[in-house]
């Protein structure tokens, strides 16, 4: 529920309150162990309040926010998640008119996310004797962060183009970040990963940029880039060894971006082009040892020839990924029906350049979670569409 009151033409106010509910549950079905386990039941609630000041003064509009959460997180299954907390988020933006195309705009923002499992923990990373689960240390509090942008816009004509460019720089420093360890890797292959608060801290800086484009009624081009660097300020360990450990937050490409081209070449025939690169990053691959207790001969016999012929690693390994660019193409075409209805016929290749992870793991002891790049291979795809106006 929200409340809009104006003071005048250049002065207003919002407020509201807001309640949100989810509930999670995580069934793992067929263990050896744990018939239809119910490894997650989890429902949490949040109470919101917030008010918002929007001041429009000369060249300048002012913006300034306050937000109060209450979160309680609770545990269906035996209570130990159970947690519950209270969080003030303020925030505040300037934005100055340069002249009537281009603006300047200055901000800063308090977030959070609160110690509970997320959807991202319930990934089947699970192959054959490997299982996978992610709990939260006992001690987990929620994670915050301040984040600090500055930006400068143009919206309007360069010559007989119609120009948007956006050029933005961003500093956020997260407080108690969440980081995952393997807390353990027992002889049936379960590996138990533990989210816990790396105490010292992270950041995220860069610079991204934004253009779009129409040079003509029937052409428009959109693009996108972003530098950046995300890093811990102390080395978090991310194996089953205290010796591997990394200074990166783990898969954040150090640069990304993305282009759209769309061409109306007549009035039923249109032609689109687009394009997407992330740049390397750090990947944590697992192997299975097989000198590890618990193995049978023929188990440890099966890991050699595996490592052998390279189908898997013996030990575990951060690697550097490379980079990527998805290119693809659709064309298609547009048939209007009565009743303004329509059926698009559309022929699409993605990833025509291949531009793909080829260093999968495979057999039955392999990282299933050692997973990167583009999710698609070149492939080609037909579509017919229909629709109503």
């Amino acid at each position: 529920m929200q409340y809009y009151y104006h003071f005048s033409e250049n002065h207003k106010v919002i407020s509201g309150v807001d309640l949100a509910t989810d509930i999670l549950k995580d069934h793992k079905l067929g263990q050896t162990s744990l018939t239809e386990a119910l490894l997650t039941n989890q429902y949490k609630q949040t109470q919101g309040l917030f008010l918002q000041d929007e001041l429009k003064k000369g060249k300048f509009n002012f913006s300034t926010g306050l937000r109060f959460d209450n979160y309680e997180v609770t545990d269906k299954i035996d209570g130990s998640g159970n947690v519950k907390g209270n969080i003030l988020l303020p925030r505040f933006t300037v934005l100055y008119k340069l002249t009537g195309f281009s603006r300047i705009r200055a901000g800063y923002a308090r977030g959070y996310r609160s110690p509970q499992v997320f959807d991202e923990d319930l990934h089947v990373e699970s192959s054959g004797v490997r299982r996978i689960y992610h709990l939260n240390s006992p001690d987990l509090t929620e994670e915050t962060s301040d984040s600090y942008t500055l930006s400068f816009t143009y919206n309007g004509m360069v010559g007989f183009v119609n120009t948007y460019f956006a050029l933005e720089g961003f500093y956020t420093v997260l407080h108690n970040p969440f980081a995952t360890r393997m807390l353990s890797f027992d002889t049936t292959g379960t590996m138990i990963y533990e989210r816990y608060n790396a105490s010292n801290g992270a950041y995220v800086r860069g610079v991204n940029f934004e253009l779009n484009l129409m040079p003509t009624y029937n052409t428009k081009l959109q693009a996108g880039f972003t530098i950046q660097q995300a890093r811990y300020n102390r080395a978090e360990q991310w194996g089953d060894d205290s010796t591997e450990a990394s200074i990166y937050i783990l898969r954040s490409p150090s640069a990304y971006g993305y282009y759209v081209f769309d061409w109306t070449i007549k009035n039923h025939l249109i032609l689109s082009t687009s394009g997407t690169y992330t740049g390397s990053m750090y990947a944590p691959h697992l192997g299975t040892n097989p000198n590890q207790d618990g193995l049978t001969e023929e188990e440890r016999q099966e890991i050699e020839q595996a490592v052998r012929n390279r189908d898997i690693i013996a030990g575990n390994v951060l690697v550097k990924t490379p980079a990527f660019f998805d290119l693809g193409f659709k064309l298609a075409y547009v048939l209007d029906l009565k009743d303004k209805s329509s059926i698009e016929f559309s022929v699409s290749v993605k990833n025509i350049l291949n531009s793909y992870q080829h260093d999968f793991d495979k057999g039955k002891y392999r990282d299933a979670g050692y997973i990167y790049g583009p999710s698609l291979p070149g492939s080609i795809f037909f579509g017919i569409k229909y629709g109503v106006e």
